[in-house]
């Protein structure tokens, strides 16, 4: 019971991107547009820490930017096409 309580309470990625990866990490989200991205982080903003643009995403830097200033506690990572996020990679903070 403890353990489903502390995976409840673990804080979550959200990776927008056109082509999602095959297979998804328990404690990563992956949404398709930024619509999708702005309703996920409107509906579960508490879980998530780290959003992660991908492909042309990555290359918006006017998306980066409003996540910065609408969300100034999350993390905004813009990645590479074909990359597998990694969760655990202290970079970016």
């Amino acid at each position: 019971m403890v353990e489903s309580k502390l995976r409840s309470c673990r804080k979550r990625t959200l990776v927008v991107t056109r082509t999602p990866p095959m297979r998804t990490r328990v404690d990563t989200a992956v949404v398709a547009t930024p619509l999708d991205m702005i309703r996920t982080l409107q509906e579960d903003r508490e879980q998530i820490a780290t959003v992660v643009l991908m492909g042309s995403f990555a290359a918006n830097g006017e998306l980066a930017s409003f996540l910065v200033e609408a969300y100034p506690s999350l993390r905004v990572l813009a990645g590479r096409s074909g990359e597998e996020p990694d969760t655990y990679l202290p970079l970016y903070s």
